[in-house]
């Protein structure tokens, strides 16, 4: 189950609504998932259960509504929250997932215990160096693939090439000369619009990745711990799998060293032959991406080794 934000979707204030007042919501109670009128919100920071809760205001709130929209925040199973830890399967459960499939797991612990500190733990900082580091491979990408867009733009002047060969072979060259230029221009055309799609690809991968580190800049700020913990492993996901999808771009075709030129072969019999032809080379990229820790996960049990555990047995 996701969190309740209906009350922002009214766009009243939520204690207001109880009281039957209508008010319209200025700030956002990242803890009680409510939206505050002005009054509201001081009554809030004064009474004593609710005055360390995190409250922003509702237009930082409305930028992080549709990430926290995706947390899931109840066991679906048993639709109870996730309130207990399982650091064997790093993951929160209920109180009748954990006795039913964690009886065997070390360390069951308290989930708001586990993520009161992860807004300052070493975990979120690897977490945004990972982010850091994606970022910079996307870049280095994309820098690369424009480098080798001017370099395709600087080659596509070879009418000098076809006439220094037109000479050679005579009348024929009238004829292949249309052909040759047409060919040429279509693998060029072919590669460029190849190059053009993968860096709208990793432009698109760029925007996500910098989407989530806005995210998690606004969660450390004023997210609530568990919003923090869904968070941090939502991205962390997002980031280990991006760096792999990254290391896979970098091995395809469409990664290679692009360079489209004419092949003029020795002898006039082999270009009244019709060896004459456009090739379009292709080398091994000379990027080489930034490895990150693989260490995007929020936790890591010391001690156990050599065990095996499933993640068919955990809540979410």
């Amino acid at each position: 189950m996701n969190p309740d934000l209906s009350g922002f979707q009214d766009s009243k204030c939520g204690p207001c609504q109880v009281r039957e007042r209508d008010s319209s919501p200025q700030y956002w109670c990242m803890s009680c998932e409510e939206g505050l009128c002005e009054e509201c919100y001081g009554h809030h920071k004064a009474i004593k259960l609710s005055r360390n809760h995190s409250v922003v205001p509702i237009e930082t709130f409305e930028t992080l509504r549709s990430f926290i929209s995706s947390f899931q925040t109840e066991c679906h199973i048993h639709d109870s929250p996730l309130e207990l830890y399982c650091p064997s399967h790093e993951t929160p459960c209920c109180a009748k997932c954990t006795a039913m499939n964690h009886a065997r797991c070390l360390g069951i612990t308290l989930f708001h215990t586990f993520v009161s500190d992860l807004k300052t733990s070493e975990k979120m900082v690897n977490l945004d160096k990972s982010i850091g580091i994606t970022l910079e491979n996307i870049d280095e990408l994309i820098e690369n693939r424009g480098n080798n867009l001017e370099q395709l733009e600087i080659n596509s002047n070879n009418e000098s090439k076809v006439s220094g060969i037109r000479k050679e072979i005579d009348e024929i060259l009238n004829a292949l000369e249309i052909k040759l230029l047409s060919k040429f221009q279509t693998s060029l055309e072919n590669q460029k619009t190849e190059i053009q799609r993968v860096m709208s690809e990793l432009k698109e991968k760029r925007k996500a990745i910098v989407d989530y580190r806005n995210n998690l800049t606004h969660l450390k700020l004023s997210g609530t711990d568990t919003q923090v913990f869904h968070g941090m492993k939502q991205i962390g996901d997002v980031i280990l799998d991006e760096s792999n999808a990254l290391n896979s771009m970098l091995k395809t075709q469409a990664m290679k060293e692009t360079d489209v030129e004419i092949e003029k072969k020795d002898t006039m019999k082999d270009i009244i032959s019709g060896v004459l032809d456009v090739i379009v080379r292709k080398m091994d990229s000379k990027v080489i991406l930034k490895e990150m820790k693989n260490e995007t996960t929020c936790q890591i049990v010391k001690g156990l080794t050599n065990t095996k555990f499933s993640r068919e047995a955990s809540c979410i």
